[in-house]
């Protein structure tokens, strides 16, 4: 940015986010001013606004306003979400038209149609990286390969109610696999199928089983992280009584999400990984992902349409020598599922203890050139983020 560049006046929020504000704070230029309350903002003419989710909800009006004028630019920072996550916020605050304004800039961890003016990065991956705990946690990785005779073929974790999460799990149990597999339902309700393709799956009388309640499924106390397994009881006693998420109990109102429990993937084969991001065509990559590369476990990805393209794009392995990973090209979601599941079954038909050992080689190599991505993603953001605002 030129020594004319425009005065920048930031969200506290964001600068007091745990995991943006070091990213804030090295900006490449200074931030003039914070604010507490957009809606109490005197514009600045010419000025640069950074602003994250929780104002943009309460000030959209004036946020679009001001972008119609030209008064300001407008950056809404949403850091660790994206793509589809991105469009249902978007959605759900009315704003999917006046989010392809001009002057309104996004930044984000997930990819999008072109029409909207998004900067997206991988931050998240450093969330699990730097998670507390997590290097150390590295150590355990060689077991992973060494043990032979593990308790479960596959690890599977489901947490916010999806369309393709309920499909697999439901599909699992006609199959007789989800015993075969280490497996979690963190959220009972019937997954929304507005703007979905619809899915149906007969439970044999005629009933979508897409729209029947789940059971809650929870971890064995071992295979779960100290602070994790003190809920557990409490919550396995009153879960039968809930209709709602339990994720946010369970991890105690904090961002669990990305801390490594080595022992779930010592005693799996493999992750069946259930991105977010399904029916949408632009990539968003989660912590969901990048803690089995972390930990070094091979992993089949169940995520939108050439989400291991733009995966292999970045220099990352995937295991087409030894799996069917045809399903990344299928735009047909129920036969993208189909084929997903059609893996899943042939992989635990097969000697795993020596599928794992020929997958041992891509898994190290991903865990070597995560943490390096991680790295220099995070390096580079600061001055990609000026340019993107430059040029918009």
């Amino acid at each position: 940015m030129s020594d004319n560049y425009p005065k920048i006046y930031c969200d506290e929020m964001i600068r007091d986010d745990p995991y943006s504000k070091d990213i804030i704070s090295n900006f490449s230029f200074p931030i003039h001013n914070f604010f507490a309350d957009f809606s109490q903002e005197v514009i600045d003419p010419g000025s640069i606004y950074l602003i994250g989710v929780s104002e943009l909800w309460k000030n959209s009006e004036k946020v679009f306003n001001i972008c119609d004028s030209g008064e300001a630019k407008i950056v809404f920072i949403y850091l660790y979400e994206g793509s589809e996550t991105l469009i249902d916020h978007l959605t759900l605050m009315r704003m999917v038209d006046k989010a392809k304004n001009k002057n309104f800039l996004i930044v984000s961890g997930g990819n999008c149609e072109p029409e909207y003016n998004n900067f997206h990065s991988d931050l998240l991956s450093r969330r699990v990286l730097l998670h507390p705990g997590n290097i150390d946690k590295l150590s355990s990785t060689q077991e992973i390969y060494t043990k032979a005779n593990k308790p479960y073929k596959f690890l599977f974790l489901n947490g916010t109610a999806r369309v393709h999460r309920k499909y697999l799990i439901e599909r699992f149990k006609q199959e007789n696999l989800l015993d075969q597999s280490l497996w979690t339902c963190l959220d009972n309700k019937p997954p929304s199928q507005i703007g979905y393709p619809f899915l149906y799956l007969n439970d044999g009388t005629g009933k979508n089983l897409i729209d029947t309640v789940s059971e809650y499924k929870f971890l064995p106390k071992e295979y779960e992280i100290p602070d994790i397994s003190n809920n557990l009881e409490h919550l396995v006693s009153t879960s039968n009584t809930k209709d709602d998420i339990i994720k946010y109990e369970l991890f105690g109102g904090n961002w669990k999400d990305g801390e490594l429990a080595p022992q779930q993937y010592i005693d799996t084969y493999f992750s069946l990984v259930t991105e977010t991001s399904f029916r949408y065509n632009h990539t968003m990559r989660t912590e969901k992902l990048w803690k089995p590369i972390m930990i070094g476990h091979p992993f089949i990805v169940a995520a939108n349409p050439g989400f291991y393209r733009d995966l292999r794009n970045l220099g990352f392995k995937t295991f087409d020598k030894l799996i069917d990973e045809s399903f990344d090209d299928e735009m047909d979601m129920h036969i993208r599922l189909e084929k997903i599941i059609q893996v899943v079954k042939d992989l635990c038909k097969q000697d795993l203890y020596q599928f794992i050992r020929a997958a041992g080689e891509i898994c190290l190599y991903n865990q070597h050139l995560f943490i390096e991505y991680t790295q220099n993603t995070y390096k580079e953001f600061p001055k990609k983020l000026v340019e993107f605002i430059n040029k918009s």
